[in-house]
């Protein structure tokens, strides 16, 4: 019979503070919950992010069981201690990472939960970060350690709905018993994955990581990107430091040049609900607005488009309304 004993991911907390000159700046929300199991988190935003309507990939770190907190001023900071979060402190996490000839700059999220996060906790906080920032759904990563870690495999796992909103996940030691039902929702809403490990970890048993990928990776239906696992040989509970780190490329690219690699597409139906405006999310199944990665589908309606938009591209039924105001543009981009 094989237990799980699990423990703090780290035992001691360091507070840091940084200064210089062009510093990333990682701004903590104190205080601001984002569901109830979430009372404060700290956002990074790119650099020009305040300017204009650009939407951009976003990240969100799940952290271990030792950072659980309030939110406070006084306990969020136990989670600057590792991750992209720790390498923006130190001011060497970069602003933009080129992948295929495409450059891009990270949205990241790093809430703070009070107990162990559901995957009902996970979507919320999925909504919230689309409701509040310019979030490109179809670049929608989710990474996490230890507890963390597991919630990523619970959340991804639990239903396809779910995994589908998730572009790439990379659980680091995760604290989830591996699941069947979970590793075949997963592989049928082709997420790729890339789990990391220590061998010989003694808080969360490396044959966890290992099941899972190996599940995965055998399911009735497969990825179309099969599941990846780099398992580390190493007594400690923490491979999240060299997995997060940017010199880690086991292939020539690092977790965050990986993960961008990946893409969702997403159809969007109008339904013209509130009114005719393509600028207000109500109108649309998906409650966004359509952007560049979006396909559209109008069946219906009438449509007044009052700001230069850009979709993937655009169905139209016979008898749909559409107009395009006077001085905007709106592009079909494929």
């Amino acid at each position: 019979m094989r237990y799980l004993i699990l423990r703090p991911a780290i035992g001691v907390y360091l507070v840091m503070f940084f200064t210089a000159i062009n510093a990333q700046v990682l701004t903590p929300q104190y205080g601001v919950s984002m569901i109830a199991n979430s009372q404060g988190y700290y956002e990074y935003l790119p650099k020009g992010y305040s300017s204009g309507n650009q939407t951009y990939p976003l990240l969100i770190l799940l952290h271990g069981i030792g950072e659980l907190g309030n939110g406070s001023s006084s306990q969020l900071s136990s989670l600057l201690q590792y991750g992209p979060q720790h390498l923006i402190t130190e001011g060497v996490f970069p602003t933009s990472f080129t992948v295929n000839g495409q450059t891009f700059s990270f949205i990241i999220i790093v809430p703070q939960f009070i107990n162990w996060p559901q995957p009902t906790d996970v979507d919320s906080i999925i909504d919230y970060a689309i409701q509040h920032y310019h979030v490109d759904i179809s670049r929608i990563y989710l990474t996490g350690l230890s507890m963390g870690g597991g919630a990523v495999w619970e959340y991804a796992g639990n239903n396809t709905t779910y995994g589908n909103r998730i572009a790439a996940m990379v659980p680091i030691s995760g604290a989830d018993w591996p699941d069947d039902g979970r590793a075949n929702n997963i592989a049928a809403a082709n997420i790729p994955v890339w789990a990391t490990h220590n061998d010989s970890d003694q808080t969360v048993p490396s044959w966890y990581t290992i099941d899972y990928v190996t599940e995965i990776n055998t399911a009735p239906i497969l990825p179309k990107t099969l599941a990846r696992m780099n398992i580390f040989h190493s007594y400690a509970h923490d491979a999240w430091d060299t997995t997060y780190s940017l010199n880690f490329k086991p292939d020539g690219l690092n977790i965050y040049q990986w993960m961008l690699q990946f893409q969702r597409s997403f159809t969007n139906y109008w339904t013209g609900l509130i009114s005719s405006a393509w600028e207000n999310p109500l109108n649309w199944s998906l409650n966004i607005v359509p952007d560049k990665n979006t396909d559209v589908v109008v069946n219906a309606g009438t449509i007044i488009v009052s700001s230069n938009a850009t979709v993937k591209s655009l169905n139209l039924s016979p008898g749909v309304k559409f107009t395009v105001s006077s001085p905007y543009n709106f592009t079909v981009d494929h």
